[in-house]
């Protein structure tokens, strides 16, 4: 898995100790810190973009079809909580 920080425009495959406990939870995926921070956490499945972001109000999910070049479906939530379950039922869709 790839991250990308949106500020800064870097992509990140490898991190150090110290960063790893500030933006990865003990799961591997990012915190709400790194998310904050503008990291985006990202899979590509069947052709199949699918994105966790945070703006300054809420946490977005994104899928973005680069087969026929099309948003899927773009949704919003309020807490980390609520979007990480729908992020997981939306990463096991498009397995």
């Amino acid at each position: 898995m790839y991250v990308k920080n949106i500020k800064t425009n870097s992509f990140h495959k490898e991190v150090n100790e110290d960063t790893k406990t500030l933006f990865y939870t003990k799961t591997g995926k990012l915190s709400e810190y790194a998310l904050a921070c503008g990291y985006i956490e990202s899979v590509e499945l069947n052709g199949v973009i699918l994105t966790l972001e945070k703006d300054s109000a809420c946490i977005h999910i994104k899928g973005y079809n680069n087969n026929i070049r099309d948003r899927e479906f773009w949704d919003s939530y309020d807490t980390l909580t609520e979007a990480r379950k729908e992020y997981t039922k939306r990463i096991n869709q498009y397995k």
